[in-house]
C-alpha cells in the first residue's frame, strides 16, 4: 500500500466510544484534585526556604557593614593622640625638631 492509500484509510477510521463501564473505571481511577488545606499547607512550606536564604543574605550584609565601619575610619588626631615617643619619631610629629 502507498502513502495515499493510509491516508485515505486513516482518515475514514472512526474510533468507537468507550462503554459507560470504562468510563467510570477511568474517572473513578483519576487522581481526585487536593483539597484547601493541601494547597494551603505547601504554599506555606514553599517560602519557607525563600525567608531563610534571604534572612541569611540580609546578616551577610549586616554583618559587611558592621566589619567594614569598625576602626577603619580613625582620625589622624586620633593617631597622633595615641602615638607613643616610638610612633612620634616614626611619624615625625614634632615638624623634625
Amino acid at each position: 500500500m502507498d502513502a495515499e492509500r493510509w491516508d485515505q484509510l486513516l482518515d475514514a477510521y472512526r474510533a468507537p466510544l468507550p462503554s459507560p463501564v470504562l468510563r467510570a473505571r477511568v474517572l473513578a481511577a483519576a487522581p481526585r484534585p487536593p483539597t484547601w488545606s493541601r494547597v494551603a499547607g505547601r504554599r506555606m512550606r514553599a517560602w519557607a526556604p525563600g525567608a531563610g536564604l534571604a534572612a541569611a543574605g540580609l546578616a551577610g550584609v549586616l554583618f559587611g557593614v558592621v566589619l567594614s565601619g569598625s576602626g577603619l575610619e580613625t582620625s589622624a588626631d586620633t593617631l597622633l593622640a595615641e602615638a607613643g615617643p616610638y610612633d612620634e619619631a616614626v611619624l615625625n610629629v614634632d615638624g623634625g625638631r
